[in-house]
């Protein structure tokens, strides 16, 4: 099934998945980050349809106060689920770069970034 939403962030995230789907083995440890509107969420929508586990660090608790990630329920989240798909930018992040085996970077022109 395609994906549903229409746009500009749409059409990014469809490009994205076709890419990656031809150049990443696997979704494990994967965080997507970009600007607002970059398309971050309706890739996380279309990857959790698809079965894999997703988190937007945008909701649930996951920021703290002071706009940074819960680093011990990051931590948490990243020694218990190997195989998970995270998606948020906060200023701590740097802390837990080493934890991912890819980063994706959306930006909101083209094109998109993978770094592996």
């Amino acid at each position: 099934m395609p994906l549903r939403t229409s746009g500009s962030a749409a059409i990014r995230a469809r490009h994205l998945l076709a890419t990656m789907s031809n150049t990443v083995p696997s979704w494990r440890g994967c965080w997507s980050r970009g600007m607002s509107g970059a398309g971050k969420t309706t890739v996380l929508d279309e990857l959790r349809r698809r079965g894999h586990m997703t988190v937007d660090t945008d909701y649930d608790g996951w920021e703290l106060y002071d706009g940074t990630w819960d680093e011990r329920r990051m931590e948490w989240l990243l020694a218990s689920e190997s195989d998970v798909v995270v998606s948020g930018s906060v200023e701590n992040q740097g802390r837990f770069y080493d934890r991912f085996e890819y980063v994706v970077l959306l930006s909101p022109d083209p094109p998109i970034g993978v770094v592996m």
